[in-house]
C-alpha cells in the first residue's frame, strides 16, 4: 500500500455536499481509495512492469512526462522540463509510457483525474515503484538458490566456480581482481552463446542468446522452474499458472531476453543483494547492449534470434536436458569466458 501523501481534500470552492454528489470527484475518491487498498489487479500488473517494460525504467520521469506528453501536445500546455527535452529524449518517453499504459490500463483511462492531482499522481507512481520493486525481487529469489546447485559451484570473491576448474581459474580471478583483466557490460559472458557451438571471436554475434542457462533462466522466469529443466516435452502439470500465462505472453521480446539476461548474470555473481553496479560491471548498460542487439527487425540476426526462442518458449513445450545445463560452468564453458574476456582487455 502506498504512503498517503496528503489527506484527501475537496474541490476548491465546492462546498462538501456538492462533491458528494459530483461524479468527476466521486469517480476520484474511487481511485484514490483503491490505491489505499488492496486492488490486487493493478498490484499484479504494476510487479510485471520491469519484465516487460524494462529492467531499469524510469518509472517516475516516464508516469510524469508521459501523462501530459500525450495528452497536451495539442493544447501546448507542456511542462517546461518537458518542453527542453529533445525529440528522441521526448520519443522514448512515449514509447515507454504506451507500454506502460497498455500493462497498467487504468493509467491512461483516469489520465485526466491524476493530471488535476499531482499528489494523486505521486501516490499512483510510489504505488507502482514499489509493486515493480517486489515482483523483481521475487524474481531474484526464485532464480538464487537454484543457480547456485547447478552443477558442482562453490563461491569465490565475486563469482561462482566450478570445482573442478577451480586451479585453471585463479590466475584469471587474480587478475580481474587487481584490474589487470576489466571485465564490463560490452564483454558478452558466455552463458549467453550456445553450449553446442565453438565460439567465433570474428562473429561475435554468431549463436549470441542462445545458451542454455539463459534460456533455463528465461523459462524458470517465465513458464515457471519446472519447465526450466524438464528432460521432456509437454505440460509442467499442476501448481500455479506461469507468469507466460497470468500474462498471457504470445511472443518472446527484447526486454524480456534483457531481463532474463540480467538476472540470470546477477544469479552466479558474488553479490548478496541487487546493485545495478559490480565493480566495472554495469548492469543497467548489460541490459540496454542487449536490446540495442534488436535495433533493426530486418536484420537477419534479429529475425533469426526471436524465432529460435519463439520455437522454444512461446509453445511452453520446450525440452531442455539437464546434463547440458550442467556444463554451463564446466571447463569449456570456463576457457570460453577467459579466452572471450582476456584478448579485449589490457593486461
Amino acid at each position: 500500500m502506498p504512503p498517503r501523501t496528503r489527506e484527501r481534500s475537496e474541490t476548491p470552492d465546492a462546498p462538501e455536499e456538492e462533491n458528494e454528489h459530483n461524479p468527476k470527484k466521486r469517480h476520484f475518491d474511487e481511485i484514490t481509495d483503491a490505491l489505499a487498498g488492496n486492488n490486487k489487479k493493478q498490484k499484479r500488473q504494476s510487479r510485471s512492469l520491469l519484465r516487460f517494460v524494462g529492467l531499469f525504467t524510469d518509472i517516475e520521469a516516464v508516469i510524469s512526462k508521459g501523462i501530459h506528453i500525450l495528452e497536451d501536445l495539442e493544447d501546448a500546455e507542456l511542462d517546461e522540463e518537458v518542453i527542453k527535452m529533445t525529440p528522441d529524449e521526448r520519443n522514448a518517453i512515449v514509447t515507454q509510457y504506451k507500454k506502460i499504459v497498455q500493462l497498467i490500463p487504468s493509467i491512461k483511462e483516469d489520465a485526466q483525474f491524476y493530471r488535476e492531482d499531482p499528489d494523486a499522481l505521486c501516490d499512483l507512481i510510489r504505488y507502482i515503484q514499489k509493486h515493480a520493486a517486489d515482483g523483481r525481487s521475487d524474481d531474484l529469489g526464485t532464480l538464487k538458490p537454484k543457480a547456485s546447485v547447478v552443477g558442482h559451484i562453490i563461491r569465490l570473491p565475486g563469482c561462482y566456480v566450478h570445482v573442478a576448474s577451480l586451479m585453471n581459474l585463479i590466475p584469471t580471478l587474480i587478475d580481474v581482481e587487481n584490474a589487470k583483466i576489466a571485465i564490463t557490460a560490452d564483454d558478452y559472458p558466455s552463458f549467453l552463446y550456445s553450449n553446442e557451438a565453438q565460439y567465433d571471436p570474428n562473429d561475435i554475434e554468431k549463436n549470441l542468446l542462445q545458451g542454455t542457462y539463459l534460456l533455463a533462466v528465461f523459462r524458470c522466469l517465465f513458464t515457471g522452474p519446472r519447465t526450466a529443466t524438464r528432460k521432456t516435452s509437454g505440460p509442467s502439470g499442476g501448481g500455479r499458472p506461469s507468469k507466460a500465462k497470468i500474462y498471457k505472453m504470445t511472443k518472446v521480446t527484447p526486454e524480456s531476453i534483457a531481463y532474463a539476461a540480467v538476472l540470470a548474470r546477477f544469479s552466479i555473481c558474488g553479490q548478496d543483494s541487487w546493485e545495478p553496479q559490480d565493480g566495472m560491471f554495469s548492469l543497467p548498460d548489460f541490459y540496454q547492449a542487449i536490446v540495442d542487439l534488436f535495433d533493426d527487425p530486418t536484420d537477419p540476426w534479429y529475425i533469426d534470434t526471436l524465432a529460435w526462442w519463439n520455437k522454444y518458449v512461446v509453445s511452453l513445450f520446450v525440452t531442455v536436458q539437464q546434463e547440458i545445463i550442467d556444463t554451463f560452468v564446466s571447463d569449456k564453458y570456463l576457457a570460453t569466458t577467459v579466452r572471450q574476456a582476456t584478448p579485449r582487455r589490457e593486461t
